[in-house]
């Protein structure tokens, strides 16, 4: 994740949440790489939707970056789902 992409990612997520929004599924489909401050990042929108009374859930996620959530143990703290229908589902919305 480059910077300019963090940047954007935090203020689309900041706007949402003045909507009243708390879940946020994100489609990581088109995420080849994730480094720390990616990592970063996802753990803001989780705090941010978490302490709102929501969650953040993530899907479509590669092999490569689930690696990354894997080593980092974040595994245990995100939930990780393999497709956006399934993400709704289990968070039983809309």
């Amino acid at each position: 994740m480059e910077k300019n992409q963090a940047n954007e990612l935090m203020e689309e997520i900041a706007h949402d949440m003045t909507k009243n929004s708390k879940l946020f599924i994100l489609d990581m489909k088109d995420m080849e790489y994730l480094n720390s401050s990616g990592l970063t990042v996802f753990l803001n929108i989780l705090t941010k939707s978490r302490k709102a009374g929501g969650d953040t859930v993530l899907c479509h996620v590669s092999d490569k970056v689930r690696n990354v959530f894997a080593i980092t143990r974040l595994t245990e703290v995100f939930t990780i789902i393999d497709d956006e229908e399934s993400a709704i589902a289990e968070k039983n919305i809309f």
